[in-house]
């Protein structure tokens, strides 16, 4: 199938988020329902402009994370391509924008889901918890190992994720249960920037999954590119 270069910001803090979405985006916001903004922090509304980086809050949770700190070089917003990512009931295609926000230490993940290939459409996730895109926020810490790989020498990261929304809105216990992926977690993970473009580790990969130090991802999934979106 074919992938469009489209990019539209999902409006994720920085968005994003991943994560970004616009020209038919969700319906997503850079700030929560209740006035705060991406990471917890209270600003009196949503700050977002057209980067949205002005929205990403550095110390709005994941201050007692031990070892946090910000990774130079993966600063800033980054947005994918619109990508089919799966299927609904094993007939329909679904298509996904995905945005990555950094500040500092902290990170924003939102990933909006689509019926076309122009992710012009967004589409419910068909969850208990009604809505069109998934936010997560989450701490970096690095050790400053790097792990070689065919691209080049990507950098050790652990992501300290924290429970995620669905349209910035709590997700019901179902979901929980149903989505491991939404519950707050340690992903064990490697990341390679090179010429624009951010690549992060593999975890399809049989035996490297990123769920724990010992599965690190050994490779790069090439096919997932967030692409650096300037200001």
């Amino acid at each position: 199938m074919r992938a469009t270069w489209k990019i539209v910001l999902l409006v994720v803090s920085v968005s994003l988020s991943a994560c970004s979405n616009s020209g038919g985006s969700s319906s997503s916001t850079d700030g929560n329902s209740d006035g705060s903004d991406a990471f917890g922090e209270s600003d009196g509304g949503a700050t977002g402009g057209s980067t949205g980086s002005e929205g990403v809050g550095t110390t709005g949770g994941g201050t007692d994370i031990l070892g946090a700190a910000a990774i130079p070089e993966i600063q800033g917003l980054w947005a994918t391509r619109c990508l089919a990512r799966g299927t609904i009931f094993a007939e329909e295609t679904i298509y996904k924008l995905q945005s990555l926000s950094v500040v500092g230490s902290r990170m924003r993940h939102e990933s909006g889901s689509f019926s076309d290939q122009d992710c012009t459409t967004p589409i419910d996730l068909g969850l208990p918890t009604s809505g069109t895109t998934v936010q997560q926020n989450a701490t970096t810490v690095t050790l400053n190992n790097t792990r070689t790989t065919t691209l080049g020498d990507a950098i050790e990261v652990d992501f300290h994720f924290e429970d995620a929304t669905i349209d910035n809105k709590p997700i019901a216990e179902d979901d929980f249960d149903s989505q491991g992926h939404y519950v707050a977690r340690t992903e064990y993970n490697i990341v390679y920037v090179s010429e624009g473009v951010l690549y992060l580790g593999d975890t399809a990969l049989t035996g490297y999954d990123g769920s724990s130090a010992a599965t690190r991802p050994i490779s790069l999934d090439t096919l997932m590119q967030f692409l650096f979106v300037p200001k």
